[in-house]
């Protein structure tokens, strides 16, 4: 108790004194805030095994980690991907997480916060997921697709595993909310069948997914 209590009132005093220090500070102090409140729900959330809120009023909590160790980068992928939510990190698009070896998992984000390390993302690449439950399933990037939102779904398979990471493509683009979509695709390893594919070779199991549902302005 006395501890919760210091560290909120350690937090607070940082964030009078970002404040203090003008609009720039203020806005880089909450994000990293932000993350270590993220960081704090996520231990809880895989103590209890059970999602659990950052803060009390957020509209989301940690459900999975994406981590990318050839990049040493981790992220808390959030339960949802409203646009809220995407500001605080990586959205669960679509699949269930406690399912990581049963189902596809769509994941996004933005262009140029977190899901800005896509740009760097080669074929081979290896990536990690881990779920609240404590299971982790290891997946290797095989394909890049740019589609057109307006145009193309993306179609998952609800029987397979497999990673789908989204995002706003191109990530120099000098607005935001154009049409155009990054698609990653990774397969588990070591398996080798792929999860997503282009609208003209859907599987009889996969599922389309529109992307002009998922949020405009990753």
């Amino acid at each position: 108790m006395i501890k919760t209590i210091l560290v909120t009132g350690s937090i607070l005093m940082l964030m009078a004194s970002l404040f203090s220090g003008g609009q720039s500070a203020w806005i880089s102090g909450k994000a990293v805030i932000a993350q270590w409140l993220l960081n704090s729900a996520w231990q809880r959330s895989i103590d209890t095994q059970t999602p659990d809120k950052a803060w009390p009023w957020a509209d989301t909590s940690p459900v999975a980690r994406l981590s990318i160790p050839s990049l040493g980068e981790s992220f808390i992928v959030l339960s949802n991907a409203s646009g809220e939510a995407l500001a605080f990190g990586p959205g669960l698009v679509a699949g269930n997480p406690d399912k990581l070896s049963d189902q596809a998992i769509a994941i996004g984000g933005h262009r140029d916060t977190h899901l800005s390390i896509l740009e760097e993302i080669e074929p081979g690449t290896r990536i990690w997921l881990q779920n609240i439950q404590g299971q982790s399933q290891q997946y290797q990037i095989n394909q890049h697709q740019i589609i057109d939102s307006r145009t193309q779904s993306v179609a998952l398979n609800p029987t397979q595993a497999g990673l789908v990471l989204i995002t706003c493509y191109p990530f120099n683009a000098a607005t935001v909310g154009g049409p155009l979509r990054l698609v990653l695709t990774a397969d588990p390893v070591p398996f080798a069948r792929a999860a997503i594919d282009t609208p003209n070779k859907i599987a009889d199991t996969a599922v389309p997914y529109q992307l002009s549902a998922f949020d405009p302005q990753l």
